[in-house]
């Protein structure tokens, strides 16, 4: 760079003010230092003086003093904390003495750019304490895997149904799909796909100034939504109640194995029906209502059914006829 620049020199017979110093920062080399560089005007001759007197043209005359600084970088604030790194409860399998299953703390990492799916790792299901027969299988493309943004590529081990809830929101997410990795470095992710159809954050518009709301800040879930999510929630706990009471009732040989038998078929029936994704809320209550036509129905059949099997009546004169008929023992 050079180090003198063309421009009239400074009068210095009319003004007794000397020139400021200019200077110039460089671009930060890799060794993490810049050099501040600061021309200082030299001082001018007589001869200078003369010819900025007559109006002449002088170049102006600077002398490079470099001052090397170390760079001055600005620390991150708050390195400990993230607004995308939030504490929420996960339903568990331990229940209270009111028969509600107990919510776990944990570390949720909303990720906006994970393509792949959410994620669990499989330490945080054992605290969780579901056995592996709540583990799903995966799809053909699930098992393949995915590569991450930073190149790591992740293998997951199955798929696991989970609800989870901020304390914060009054949103409660039923039954939500996550894959197991074996990576104990986190405990939830969700990834972009239910980020975006749960509308956990708006989606980036950089032409205006608010693009994110916080999840502390979620918009409440739609009335036919939110008791949609429910009903289903509320059939699973039926369902499993019911399949505790099978189990012990077989055990006992008690007689209302059949009973409990008809009940579950009942719910899992009812079950598929909420858990379908194929249809829409409208379709869904169709569905249900159709079921539950179904079933009176069957029960009405049932009951028709009992009554012609059973034995008629007795009329008065036949009881009669009948009690006559027994012998009486002589006194």
């Amino acid at each position: 760079m050079p180090d003198s620049a063309v421009a009239n020199v400074h009068n210095g017979f009319l003004s007794s003010t000397p020139p400021d110093a200019t200077s110039t920062a460089f671009r930060a080399p890799s060794d993490g230092s810049y050099k501040h560089v600061v021309y200082e005007p030299r001082k001018y001759t007589w001869v200078d003086s003369l010819l900025g007197i007559l109006s002449f043209a002088v170049p102006e005359k600077k002398r490079a003093m470099v001052d090397p600084r170390s760079l001055q970088t600005q620390p991150e604030s708050n390195r400990g904390s993230s607004p995308w790194i939030l504490p929420v409860y996960v339903l568990s399998t331990r229940q209270d003495k009111d028969q509600h299953q107990i919510a776990m703390v944990a570390k949720c990492t909303i990720d906006t750019g994970n393509m792949q799916g959410n994620i669990v790792s499989r330490k945080f299901v054992e605290v969780l304490g579901y056995p592996e027969s709540a583990v799903s299988p995966l799809t053909k493309e699930e098992e393949a895997g995915a590569t991450g943004v930073t190149g790591h590529q992740l293998i997951p081990q199955g798929a696991i149904h989970l609800t989870w809830y901020h304390k914060e929101s009054t949103r409660v997410f039923r039954d939500m799909r996550f894959l197991l990795s074996p990576n104990e470095h986190f405990d939830l992710i969700i990834g972009a796909w239910s980020i975006q159809n749960d509308r956990l954050l708006d989606v980036p518009n950089l032409m205006v100034d608010k693009v994110f709301l916080p999840i502390t800040k979620l918009p409440r879930e739609a009335p036919e939504d939110e008791k949609l999510r429910h009903r289903k929630h509320d059939v699973q706990e039926r369902l499993d109640l019911a399949k505790a009471e099978f189990v012990k009732a077989s055990v006992a040989q008690k007689p209302e194995i059949d009973r409990l038998k008809k009940e579950i078929g009942i719910l899992e029936r009812e079950l598929k029906i909420w858990a379908n994704t194929e249809l829409n809320e409208t379709q869904k209550l169709d569905h249900f209502e159709k079921l539950k036509e179904e079933i009176r129905s069957s029960e009405q059949k049932e009951k028709e059914k009992e009554k012609d099997e059973a034995p008629p009546a007795y009329s008065d004169e036949e009881q009669s006829k009948q009690s006559s008929s027994v012998p009486h023992k002589a006194g």
